[in-house]
């Protein structure tokens, strides 16, 4: 529920359209039996008949049995299969002339209940058709509602206005049952891409409405104009909205393929320590760097370039794999050590604060200098440690990890054998 905030919105919009169809329901009946035209006629000569009534009943009680995210049950079943034969059977009526009340179910009426119950009888064991299908039986409400909204008839024919919202709001409630699918959970995501599209269609709904009420408004010796007005702007719009999603489309396919080429660079290991290198040290910043403030540790050899030119190459190699060997035996699950250049090491760790941080830097260079007996004279090799503390929301490596190694540095000309912190940001 936390990733996906949007879905307790969903829940709410499932109940309230659920509502709406119950109350347009009883509107309808109360109209039919106390003859009340205005109630299942409200606008123009289509009606809410008793057969679409009855449809609608029997999806209602079909959708509060389901399970969003469950099969079809045996009972649910049965309701929407009584669904399509009542759609089928009242047209087979009408075409022999015997009607029930009131009004007809139109054809457009029936093939968008007969939609809507296939799509609902085959979740669960179709992977696309489902979806497909609920989308699909809205779209005669959806372009029945557009006519009523513009005031054009044609585009509503027989629907009447309660009938294409109802059968809207039926199609919105049996969306919850496909949360799982990528369109619907970009929908309800928490993530930016979620607010986006939720603000996006937010935008869109008041766009139509602000469009109808342009046209109810607008003198009739304008409305002509008005509509070539609105289409341009939407034009434009569409138009910007296909060049916006393509630039973000490229931007995503250069980022993926900048991703794994950085990804498989990271994964490689120091041939000499077997630790990660900087790469590693990027990923993990970007990882938890958002959400913490990473301590940083670099330890490192005191005057490591004299130590190589007394001691040779092959004693220095031997030092840094000892080194290397404690340190990582002493970092935790939380922390990554990585080999920053000769004679240094980084650890990163997002469980430290600026209190602990210096006890843990001190600990890690006891640590490295337990070197043991490497052979010859080192007795005079001497380990310091420099800390810092990134910024939280800090996805780079190298601002704090600068300042860890100024810090060491610091810590070398101070004396050497000592831990200096850097904390200030």
């Amino acid at each position: 529920m936390a990733a996906f905030p949007g879905l307790r919105s969903m829940i709410w919009v499932r109940w309230a359209s659920l509502s709406l169809v119950a109350m347009l329901c009883l509107m309808a009946i109360e109209g039919h039996v106390y003859a009340i035209p205005h109630f299942y006629a409200p606008y123009g000569k289509s009606v809410f008949s008793v057969p679409t009534v009855i449809a609608a009943l029997l999806s209602l009680c079909a959708v509060l049995l389901q399970h969003p995210l469950r099969a079809v049950t045996r009972a649910e079943a049965t309701l929407w299969s009584l669904v399509i034969v009542t759609a089928i059977v009242a047209r087979a009526l009408h075409e022999q002339g015997i009607r029930i009340g009131s009004g007809e179910m139109g054809i457009n009426t029936g093939v968008s209940f007969i939609l809507l119950a296939v799509g609902q009888l085959t979740f669960g064991r179709l992977r696309h058709a489902p979806f497909v299908l609920s989308l699909l039986s809205m779209m005669l409400p959806f372009t029945a509602l557009m006519g009523y909204l513009f005031g054009q008839s044609a585009l509503f024919g027989a629907m009447a206005l309660p009938t294409c919202l109802m059968l809207l709001a039926l199609g919105t409630a049996c969306s919850a049952r496909f949360a799982r699918r990528p369109m619907m959970r970009a929908l309800i995501s928490g993530s930016q891409v979620g607010q986006a599209s939720r603000l996006t269609l937010a935008a869109w709904c008041g766009w139509l409405a602000g469009e109808a009420l342009v046209l109810k408004l607008v003198p009739p010796a304008f409305y002509t104009l008005s509509m070539f007005v609105l289409l341009v702007i939407s034009s434009i719009f569409v138009f910007v909205m296909v060049l916006y999603l393509a630039m973000k489309a490229e931007q995503h396919r250069v980022r993926r393929k900048t991703r794994n080429r950085f990804l498989v660079e990271a994964l490689h290991r120091d041939g000499l320590t077997r630790l990660y290198g900087r790469e590693m040290g990027t990923l993990y910043m970007q990882c938890y760097g958002p959400t913490a403030s990473v301590a940083m540790i670099m330890v490192g050899v005191d005057h490591w370039e004299d130590l190589v030119a007394r001691k040779g190459t092959e004693t220095a190699e031997r030092l840094v794999r000892r080194i290397s060997g404690a340190l990582y035996l002493d970092s935790g699950s939380e922390e990554l050590l990585i080999r920053w250049d000769d004679g240094r090491f980084l650890l990163l760790s997002y469980a430290l604060t600026p209190e602990t941080l210096k006890d843990r830097a001190e600990r890690l260079r006891q640590k490295a200098g337990a070197t043991g007996d490497l052979g010859g004279d080192l007795s005079e090799v001497s380990i310091s440690a420099g800390a810092a503390c990134a910024r939280r929301g800090d996805v780079t490596l190298e601002p704090a990890a600068l300042r860890a190694r100024s810090a060491l540095l610091e810590a070398e000309r101070a004396g050497c054998n000592r831990v200096v912190l850097s904390l200030v940001a």
